[in-house]
């Protein structure tokens, strides 16, 4: 059985950072939250808790369906050692949903991009960044440009299964034949061959954000993907 799990390395000094540049305009006045101050974590507080798992989806009959809302953490709701964030997600989440699938399976996937944006461009405007081969903004307030990958997994990168290549907008879109942009929600259908091998892997977008810096959001890079093959009879 596959299963997507989360990696739970993520930097934050640059977290922290990211926090900090106005991601919105709206947010660029506001005083800076005390507990976000950069400080040495209070491990009796902090520290010692106990492990939570992510939410957990499985496959039913062959088929696992999933619905990934890109959105902002509430700072309220979202909180890293006391500091509210605010920060991109899967369905608001620090870490995205495991996803449990069985060779042979069919991952159908709805991948709606709800991180607005600010300012007049159009979608292709906002997307289409001479900056980055796959779309994308050097400036963090503009990395709301999404899509999806399964990272390590041998599965089609065509069509709607993992490509790379196309783009979701960070507003409701629909797609049209002279547009190099995906519908905002994006269906992925992607098929897991009878032969994939078990492993842990994870999903995350491959556009947004130059190679220096994408690894910073908190939604990038933050679930994976495992499979379990089928039980063997025993042999006597």
């Amino acid at each position: 059985m596959f299963y997507f799990t989360a990696t739970r390395t993520a930097l934050l000094a640059l977290i922290a950072g990211l926090h900090s540049m106005p991601i919105l305009a709206d947010t660029t006045d506001t005083p800076s939250d005390p507990a976000c101050i950069y400080q040495e974590t209070d491990l009796k507080t902090y520290g010692g808790q106990a492990y939570a798992a992510p939410e957990e989806i499985k496959s039913v009959n062959g088929q696992l369906t999933a619905k990934l809302n890109v959105v902002f953490t509430e700072p309220a709701k979202t909180k890293i050692a006391g500091c509210g964030v605010t920060l991109r997600s899967y369905n608001g989440k620090l870490v995205g949903p495991t996803l449990r699938v069985k060779p042979g399976d069919t991952l159908n996937i709805t991948l709606n991009n709800a991180l607005g944006q600010t300012g007049k461009l159009t979608p292709e405007q906002l997307c289409n960044n001479p900056h980055d081969a796959f779309g994308g903004s050097p400036l963090p307030d503009k990395f709301n440009c999404t899509n999806l990958h399964t990272h390590g997994m041998h599965v089609s990168p065509s069509g709607d299964a993992d490509n790379i290549l196309v783009m979701v907008p960070p507003v409701p879109y629909k797609n049209s034949k002279n547009s190099s942009l995906s519908a905002n929600p994006r269906q992925i259908t992607i098929n897991i061959p009878k032969t994939h091998g078990p492993g842990t892997y994870w999903y995350h977008p491959m556009c947004m954000v130059p190679p220096a810096s994408k690894w910073a959001a908190a939604w990038k890079a933050r679930s994976s993907l495992r499979t379990i093959p089928p039980k063997r009879p025993n042999r006597s």
